[in-house]
């Protein structure tokens, strides 16, 4: 995605490279948003509990 299409609140993001980890978890959302399965979060605390679930399910394997 270009600068161009990016939405205002993006417009200053940096743009990092992912662990391989969360490169590994980033696709797998891809490909669960491709098949029409996604996890909705409503607000921050709700984003940041599923945040902590991923890195407890990380730290277990």
């Amino acid at each position: 995605m270009d600068e161009s299409t990016l939405p205002p609140i993006l417009a200053n993001a940096e743009e990092i490279d992912a662990d391989p980890e969360t490169a590994r978890m980033i696709a797998e959302a891809d490909e669960d948003i491709a098949a029409s399965r996604f996890v909705r979060c409503y607000g921050e605390d709700e984003f940041d509990a599923l945040l902590n679930q991923f890195a407890a399910q990380s730290k277990a394997s």
